[in-house]
């Protein structure tokens, strides 16, 4: 897309904690204006078919880097301070949402937006109108025995490959919540079957959102 100073701005590079929610979410936002790419500044390497690591081809590429807060910021400063001059643009949305959450959407819509008419780019009415409907489920897990079933408990959410939050309630009991979107059931009935064989009490709520 060209700004106005005659620019090329087409390559957008979104950065989180761990490549997972926020980042995600702005990259499939803004993936049918621009190449988007997304990335976790501490996710680490491993068998998952989806790649959350970042690398250095990413810094080079981007055309714009946008973070989501100041640790970021000084992680690619530290890490790349040859590659980013005047690249970076923190959006300072903080770690608390699940992937197309409807608040997050809303926030990264706005913030996006009002970032690129800093460079010259005006989105105006190019801005994904919020009416792509998704099935959400929302796994409640309430474990009595969770640290005999760490292990299984983890690979679950490796199925999910989303978001989890733990509370620690006591001494024995652990509350672990994950949520994902789905178009199809595999990963769900997948997550089920480990759930089923570790008996592992759980109870799945599903909702459909708007976005």
């Amino acid at each position: 897309m060209k700004n106005s100073l005659g620019d090329m701005i087409e390559n957008l590079l979104f950065l989180c904690n761990q490549g997972r929610c926020r980042s995600k979410t702005a990259a499939y936002l803004f993936n049918d204006r621009f190449r988007t790419k997304y990335a976790g500044i501490y996710a680490k390497a491993d068998n998952s078919t989806e790649d959350r690591t970042l690398k250095e081809d990413y810094v080079k590429w981007a055309d714009l880097i946008f973070v989501m807060q100041f640790d970021h910021v000084d992680f690619l400063n530290n890490n790349y301070p040859l590659l980013i001059s005047n690249k970076i643009i923190n959006l300072d949305i903080p770690d608390k949402f699940y992937f197309l959450q409807p608040e997050l959407v809303t926030i990264l819509n706005y913030k996006v937006a009002e970032s690129l008419k800093t460079k010259g780019v005006d989105l105006g009415s190019l801005v994904k109108p919020s009416f792509n409907e998704f099935k959400m489920y929302f796994f409640k897990i309430s474990d009595k025995n969770y640290r005999k079933n760490e292990i299984e408990i983890i690979n679950l959410i490796n199925v999910l490959k989303y978001s989890a939050t733990y509370n620690l309630t006591n001494n024995s009991t652990k509350i672990i919540e994950t949520s994902t979107i789905l178009d199809n059931d595999f990963r769900i009935s997948e997550a089920e079957k480990l759930l089923k064989k570790y008996n592992i009490p759980y109870k799945i709520e599903i909702k459909n959102v708007i976005i």
